[in-house]
């Protein structure tokens, strides 16, 4: 055989061990149980009002539930079905007010495997503007803002786990939900 039959051979010996090493790792990445993460949130609405004018924060959508996952990207993250709901100012005034990812630790069946904030990212779009794609602040608080009297801001709201979230994020659960307060100025 010529140095050159050989060297081919090679080639196509190495090609197959490593499509068959690529075969076999997918498939154990593929069924190897996913973080079984439980996550949902709801929105909790400290409402306001005053006779008929009121302040409130108002669900478009069931809310959003996550299960078994997985470390995502922001690419993929930012294409999850969002959690929709919306602002209503009523009140005859502007309204600065903050939006609250509020982390119910104690309501889980097992409180010690609660997910901390900082291994959730989430983007957040006010009236179709895009904001920042960032990590949940372990305040949970997520936005402060300004309302126009008798006006709403309708948001979407999409949550994911860190693609850089290690073992600490493993099996673990969240269970929170959205909620507004006024600020002071």
């Amino acid at each position: 055989m010529t140095m050159e039959i050989k060297k081919e051979i090679t080639s196509y010996i190495m090609s197959i061990v490593a499509w068959t090493l690529f075969l076999v790792l997918a498939t154990c990445f593929w069924f190897i149980p996913k973080n079984q993460m439980l996550a949902s949130v709801k929105a909790e609405s400290m409402a306001y009002s005053q006779g008929n004018d009121s302040f409130y924060l108002e669900e478009l959508n069931d809310g959003f539930k996550l299960e078994n996952v997985f470390p995502t990207s922001d690419e993929y993250g930012k294409t999850q079905k969002p959690f929709m709901f919306q602002i209503v100012n009523n009140l005859g005034k502007e309204v600065d007010y903050k939006i609250i990812f509020t982390n119910q630790v104690n309501s889980l069946p097992h409180p010690e495997k609660a997910l901390n904030n900082n291994n959730l990212r989430y983007q957040l779009i006010c009236n179709k503007v895009e904001g920042p794609v960032q990590n949940l602040a372990t305040s949970g608080l997520i936005l402060i803002q300004n309302i126009k009297a008798n006006s709403k801001d309708i948001y979407e709201l999409r949550v994911w786990l860190d693609q850089e979230a290690g073992n600490e994020a493993q099996d673990k659960e969240f269970k929170g939900y959205i909620a507004i307060d006024t600020v002071s100025k």
